[in-house]
């Protein structure tokens, strides 16, 4: 009843009414209210329509100011929302008689509030642009000796030698100029270290390369780390295509050799001359003599050395050795006799045209054996001057030469003899570019010598096949004939100078091929064909591994 008496009162009272008008008016934000009864009719509203309607459920304003500061900014300046504001009437610790209800509108919020929020959001750019430069600005100026420290650390790393600190540079807090300093000192020596260890590496691949032996060097895992050009023409394979590869690609597992060489490894003790017959595809077996060498640093092993030595390459170097030893000798012998008499002879062929000139009236018997002792003295007058020139130094016009032109046309200027004699003399086609530095004339000279020795080798005709091949450390020029072949026990002394088993040769052309050979680094060697015949082999270097430095040779 009482409920019923004041919600009466409450329809009927202007006043109310009035300043529920007067709230509605004054308040930017609110645009809606109204008094209701605990089921929402409305009882007093600015608008008398409205009495008697039911009020429409709106969130909460409590919801929106629970929400998070950023959600809220979003909705009053971006979304249109509306939200209730209810608050009941009545006496304490009962159900509530009536409710005081508003409705706030986001549009009138973002109407109030813009100008304010957009005001405080441009200056709060703004001290935060001015923050990040300001935070750039400090940060640059305080990271700066951490830079150039930066760049000291960089420079030390690639192993170049740091820069010194530039005259006017920013001063440094003195923790940080202590360790600059250090960093230099520190990378000055990084970098004569790291040249150090270039130039050992340098020498020691140089020296590689000089050995006849094949050496390899593996590291603590057994990894191939260097190999000399040796070790690139026993195994046929290049030295990129070594580097890394494991000790069991060179040594079979489980084979003996194997089982020996780690044995010596894991002991620490070296082996030596082990003898291994190592396989090539398509290459019949060569016998090597295997060594090995532990290496250690303090106490601990760092890696292995192995060396593989050609029992044959050695007999033949001990061979060519032995020849190079004897014609060496005979050099020294012949220069001193042939200077000794070429004196005496030149005193006797010019008496003996005085005792023509006295004895002009001489009957025809006495002219004939003026005319041998001529002869004679002229003979050995040649014999003499080969000794000269073979003995005399040699001057080498060294330039980087096309080796296939140049076997070309000593082929070409003895075709015409070698068709006189019924031989074919065949060029094989060169499958890839073979360069090398040497003199032309004397390469070219030594060329013909061995040509028309196997020319001469056929005195019944056939065929003589020149063929030029080589890998990438050298170049191998072969000459086969069908001939009657050497004989075994002639085929030391036929590099020997006047060593001949022709009846009209006079043992100078090998000699001096021979020599020539010598003068570019090479070798020369010959060994019988399968068939019949005997074939030569001029062996240099490649262009690419040749010493740069070449100067006058002797002949000897």
């Amino acid at each position: 009843e009482a409920r019923v008496f004041w919600a009466a009162a409450i329809r009927e009272d202007t006043a109310v009414r009035h300043l529920s008008r007067n709230v509605l008016v004054n308040s930017p934000y609110v645009i809606e209210i109204a008094i209701t009864d605990s089921e929402g009719r409305i009882l007093s509203a600015p608008d008398a329509v409205r009495i008697g309607q039911t009020v429409t459920a709106q969130k909460e304003f409590a919801e929106w100011q629970t929400s998070a500061l950023p959600a809220r900014l979003w909705e009053i300046l971006w979304e249109n929302h509306e939200y209730e504001i209810a608050k009941p009437l009545g006496i304490p610790d009962q159900k509530p008689f009536f409710y005081t209800r508003l409705v706030v509108s986001t549009v009138m919020l973002r109407t109030a509030l813009a100008p304010e929020l957009w005001g405080m959001l441009r200056a709060s750019a703004l001290m935060l642009l001015l923050a990040v430069v300001l935070a750039a600005a400090v940060s640059s100026l305080l990271l700066q000796p951490l830079e150039s420290i930066h760049r000291t650390i960089d420079r030390i790393s690639k192993g170049e030698s740091p820069e010194e600190p530039r005259a006017g540079a920013v001063p440094e807090a003195r923790e940080i100029a202590a360790l600059q300093h250090k960093l230099v000192l520190l990378g000055k020596q990084v970098h004569l270290a790291r040249e150090d260890v270039l130039q050992w590496r340098s020498n020691v691949g140089q020296m590689l390369e000089r050995l006849e032996e094949a050496v390899l060097l593996y590291d603590a895992g057994e990894k191939l780390v260097m190999a000399g050009l040796p070790a690139e023409r026993l195994l046929g394979r290049s030295a990129s295509a070594l580097i890394g590869s494991s000790l069991e690609d060179l040594f079979p597992a489980g084979s003996a050799v194997m089982d020996e060489v780690r044995l010596a490894a894991g002991q620490r003790r070296a082996m030596r001359d082990y003898p291994w017959e190592f396989r090539r595809d398509g290459q019949p077996p060569r016998r090597l003599m295997v060594n090995v060498e532990p290496l250690e640093r303090e106490g601990a092993g760092i890696g292995t050395l192995v060396t593989l030595r050609d029992v044959e390459t050695r007999n033949q170097l001990e061979a060519q050795l032995d020849v190079s030893t004897r014609l060496a000798a005979l050099s020294r012998l012949t220069g001193g006799v042939a200077h000794e008499m070429k004196n005496p002879l030149n005193a006797i062929a010019l008496h003996l045209e005085v005792l023509r000139v006295q004895l002009a009236a001489m009957p025809p018997t006495v002219r004939g054996e003026l005319d041998v002792i001529s002869a004679e003295v002229n003979r050995l007058d040649r014999v003499v001057k080969t000794f000269l020139d073979f003995t005399r130094p040699v001057a080498l016009h060294l330039q980087p030469i096309e080796i296939e032109p140049l076997v070309r046309e000593s082929v070409r200027a003895l075709e015409d003899q070698a068709r006189r004699r019924g031989i074919d003399l065949v060029v094989r086609p060169v499958r890839r570019e073979a360069r090398a530095l040497g003199d032309v004339t004397m390469l070219k000279q030594a060329l013909m010598h061995v040509l028309v020795n196997a020319i001469e080798a056929m005195p019944d005709g056939g065929s003589v096949e020149v063929e030029l091949a080589g890998g990438e450390s050298d170049l191998v020029v072969s000459v086969a004939d069908e001939g009657e072949g050497i004989r075994p026990e002639a085929r030391d002394k036929i590099f020997n100078l006047f060593y001949t088993t022709k009846k009209t040769g006079g043992g100078i052309g090998l000699a001096m091929a021979f020599q020539v050979l010598q003068l570019h680094h090479g070798t020369i060697e010959c060994e019988p064909r399968a068939a019949r015949g005997t074939v030569f082999y001029l062996r240099m270097p490649a262009l690419k591994t040749m010493p740069a430095a070449v100067g006058v040779r002797n002949g000897g």
